[in-house]
């Protein structure tokens, strides 16, 4: 047992150290010439947030860099042997999560779309067994901000990116929606996504989760509403946006509802 933690984290720490320089040389180099947002800008769609909401993946990095120290330092500390085995278990998809991370960089900015969303689709059903298994776990406020916190906000921005992933492609099918607009197509997305999210940040109690959501959500309507984005084009998706951040926010406030209740039973 002691030999395959000790391999986990030395493959954590190096799949770790792949994803971020795999990230880095994406646009310092850039990788085949484009960096990452000018490829996504190559797939023009409705659902895509402005720019500077990608800064989270800069939080995300370190979230999971939080994760990595807790894992190699604290984790051989628990007493406890079977939550240390589903711990381990976290940091072997840890492992898969960072490899697939790296993996759709490559992909991404070959313009292997396809390959890239079967590879998102990977990463999204990754952080999904996290998810299932910290819900099985009970933490200490510390294992909360190393564990719970750090792979919420993973997968909330995974959700969101699986989302988007999806929709570039069939742009780059030119898929014509059945000859359905494309305004009417996002709002339809637009509310499955706030109903997944909300759903999903209730049945983990994870308000990382949904904070990630309102992030996204409001990257969205600050390019709908830009002078340099959509410029207020499309006056029924900003009205879709708003309540769906509206919704999001009730959703926090259940959640701190319940969990004030829980506390206080």
């Amino acid at each position: 047992m002691k030999t395959k933690s000790l391999y986990l984290k030395i493959f954590a720490a190096l799949s770790y150290i792949v994803m971020i320089i795999a990230n880095y040389l994406a646009n310092a180099l850039p990788l085949n010439g484009y960096t990452t947002g000018e490829l996504s800008d190559m797939y023009p769609n409705l659902f895509t947030p402005v720019g500077f909401t990608f800064s989270i993946w800069g939080i995300i990095y370190l979230l999971l860099l939080v994760f990595l120290i807790y894992y190699i330092v604290a984790s051989s500390k628990i007493l406890d042997s079977i939550k240390k085995e589903k711990i381990d278990n976290i940091a072997l998809l840890f492992i898969i999560t960072s490899l697939i991370n790296a993996s759709w960089i490559f992909a991404w900015h070959f313009r292997f779309v396809g390959v890239s969303v079967l590879l998102m689709l990977g990463f999204l059903l990754s952080l999904i067994r996290v998810a299932d298994i910290v819900n099985t776990l009970s933490f200490t406020k510390a294992e909360k901000v190393c564990i719970k916190m750090p792979f919420g906000v993973y997968f909330g921005w995974i959700t969101i990116a699986t989302i988007a992933n999806i929709t570039a492609f069939l742009v780059s099918m030119g898929w014509n929606g059945f000859g359905i607009q494309d305004w009417v197509w996002v709002i339809v997305i637009l509310i499955v996504g706030a109903v997944i999210g909300n759903m999903r940040a209730l049945k983990d109690q994870c308000g990382a989760y949904l904070l990630v959501f309102i992030w996204a959500y409001g990257g969205i309507l600050y390019k709908h509403l830009a002078a340099n984005g959509f410029n207020g084009e499309y006056p029924y998706v900003i009205a879709t946006i708003i309540l769906c951040i509206i919704s999001l926010v009730v959703g926090i406030g259940i959640l701190v509802f319940k969990m004030q209740k829980l506390q206080n039973n």
